[in-house]
């Protein structure tokens, strides 16, 4: 997907993203305002956005950073299913 290609995502396939083995950093910790779950739910519209720049933008307006690289070990991350869909 285009806008998503100058992202952690980059170079991911549909694999990648079906074994949740992107490489992208995420983290699932909810109780953490900075999170990327929280930050991603402000760029949805799904909470109220502390930080502007998301807020009542789409999710490819919130852009994954690369924390290692594609097919590396299993993770959970929410948002693959999101960017799958």
């Amino acid at each position: 997907m285009p806008a998503l290609g100058e992202s952690g995502y980059d170079g991911a396939t549909v694999r990648n993203l079906l074994d949740m083995r992107s490489g992208i950093r995420f983290s699932e910790d909810y109780l953490n305002p900075g999170a990327e779950v929280r930050l991603i739910e402000q760029a949805i519209g799904w909470a109220p956005g502390s930080m502007p720049v998301y807020r009542g933008r789409c999710m490819t307006s919130w852009s994954a950073a690369a924390a290692a690289s594609p097919r590396g070990p299993f993770e959970y991350r929410s948002c693959e299913t999101d960017v799958l869909g």
